[in-house]
């Protein structure tokens, strides 16, 4: 499954992240690199106007800036596999909504995604799936879209935090066990927590959108 499928339709919304790593010493690249295929980022943090949040991926996963030219400043994908090649791919954005009440926001971004989607020619449903409460005690809900074709999906866990609407997103491909991928998303979703300091990046674990 290709996973550019939304790229181009994306709502540019300008933030930062940074992963937190360890500090080692290396001297030679080859070595540097082998020691991150060994310990892949994990934990980092969103931040821009209006948001700064943490999140850690799943088990079995890793965080990938590489993407942030095109708009995803952090993603979440398999270890051993890329943004092409993931059955089941996931990012994290945030989106300003200034003056809004917080069910009003996931509102309003339902209808952004549908609106983008109507003027390529796609009828995108939404579907509530259920509320969700991270680990930190913050509010969201789950939500399923469908109408891409192929039997393409993207979930979505939203989290209101006034003035910006937070959310988490998971790529998911036609041939894709559904209920897998959602559990994958809540558990990402389950580590969001909002942090009172988000530090500019300043290490290679870093992207700019």
């Amino acid at each position: 499954m290709k996973k550019m499928f939304l790229l181009g339709l994306l709502l540019l919304v300008t933030q930062s992240v940074t992963a937190n790593s360890q500090t080692v010493e290396l001297n030679a690249n080859d070595l540097e690199n082998k020691f991150k295929d060994a310990f892949p980022y994990r934990s980092g943090y969103a931040y821009g106007v209006g948001h700064c949040y943490g999140f850690t991926a799943p088990i079995g996963w890793k965080l990938d800036n590489s993407l942030a030219s095109q708009g995803i400043a952090m993603a979440f994908l398999p270890q051993n596999e890329s943004w092409h090649t993931a059955d089941t791919a996931m990012y994290t954005r945030s989106a300003a909504y200034e003056n809004t009440d917080e069910q009003k926001m996931v509102e309003l971004q339902i209808a952004d995604v549908q609106q983008m989607y109507r003027a390529a020619g796609k009828n995108i449903q939404a579907e509530y799936i259920q509320d969700i409460l991270s680990t930190s005690g913050e509010k969201g809900s789950l939500w399923r879209f469908s109408g891409y074709g192929e039997g393409l999906e993207e979930l979505a866990a939203y989290f209101p935090a006034k003035p910006n609407l937070n959310y988490f997103i998971a790529q998911v491909g036609g041939d894709t066990d559904k209920q897998k991928a959602l559990q994958v998303l809540i558990e990402l979703a389950k580590s969001y927590h909002r942090r009172s300091e988000c530090k500019p990046c300043q290490d290679t674990g870093c992207a700019v959108e």
